[in-house]
């Protein structure tokens, strides 16, 4: 049966620098943010995708239209980018500019099926979330945007309200968050800890090379990752949980709809920037990540 899934996040411009030794190597700017890598999983699901989002004239919106169903467009005098300083070792975030935020226009939203509440940075609230919970079967938060707070530099660090955090983790039916993001929340490294200490529905863990950890049923799993040649990480995470999204609400099966999202994901770090994904068999990739399932004992 196909659904359809709505996707409610800020188009992003990045632009990337990158260094070695602190000199300027490469410079170059492309289409960014978890609506531009989403869409991205559309020609490998069966449902539809349904954008709400803001940004102004500078966004190239006919290169991501093929895609979704429908681009509902908050205008705004600028579009959200960001500026990306990589380093052999690490990396730093700047924000520029943001578009409008989103709640007005959320509330207008109809029941649907799913609902994929990814903010970059504040431009949905709680409050949002809560609506989107009450109106949709299933909804699935990014917590990333929740996190961030923008320094007088525009450097982008962690600074949020560990209620709101817990307000999220306890309405959404899924809530995806980074390795790093958890350790920051609940200051653990332990993914047992970190589990026991977010509580919450279903909390989803992305651990990058090392794969995805997920509660199903009060036991924490893991799934790993293939082994590819990363070229580029940007926006797998956001592959990942479309991906997961979308499989979730056809299949009802959270290993699969993990493997799935692994699956996709590992495709999308293989090129630089929003490129399409690779047409490959991804339900028999699918089938051999589910055999790398293992439990993780809570302590």
């Amino acid at each position: 049966m196909k659904y359809e899934i709505t996707l409610i996040s800020h188009l992003v411009l990045d632009d990337k620098i990158f260094y070695r030794e602190n000199k300027v190597i490469e410079e170059y700017n492309q289409l960014g943010g978890p609506a531009t890598y989403g869409l991205l999983v559309k020609p490998f699901i069966n449902h539809e995708i349904k954008l709400l989002t803001s940004c102004a004239k500078d966004f190239p919106i006919s290169e991501i239209k093929t895609e979704a169903k429908n681009i509902t467009i908050i205008p705004s005098e600028t579009t959200t980018r960001f500026k990306h300083e990589i380093f052999n070792d690490h990396r730093k975030l700047y924000l520029l500019n943001t578009a409008k935020k989103l709640d007005t226009k959320i509330q207008t939203i109809d029941e649907g099926k799913a609902c994929l509440c990814s903010p970059v940075f504040k431009e949905i609230s709680t409050d949002s979330v809560k609506y989107l919970t009450k109106n949709h079967e299933i909804t699935v938060v990014d917590i990333q945007g929740f996190l961030r707070f923008r320094e007088k530099n525009n450097l982008i660090t962690y600074k949020f309200s560990q209620d709101e955090i817990i307000d999220i983790l306890k309405m959404a039916d899924f809530v995806k968050i980074s390795y790093d993001e958890a350790t920051i929340i609940t200051q653990e490294r332990s993914l047992s800890r970190i589990f026991t200490k977010l509580g919450g529905k279903s909390p989803i863990i992305t651990l990058g090379k090392e794969g995805v950890a997920y509660k199903k049923e009060d036991r924490i799993f893991r799934i790993q990752a293939p082994l590819v040649k990363e070229v580029d990480p940007t926006g797998a995470g956001d592959v990942f949980i479309t991906a997961f999204l979308a499989k979730m609400i056809e299949t009802e099966n959270i290993d699969y709809s993990i493997a799935f999202g692994i699956a996709l994901s590992s495709h999308a770090v293989t090129t630089r920037g929003a490129a399409p994904l690779p047409k490959v068999n991804y339900e028999k990739i699918t089938d051999q990540l589910l055999d790398t399932k293992s439990e993780i004992k809570i302590n």
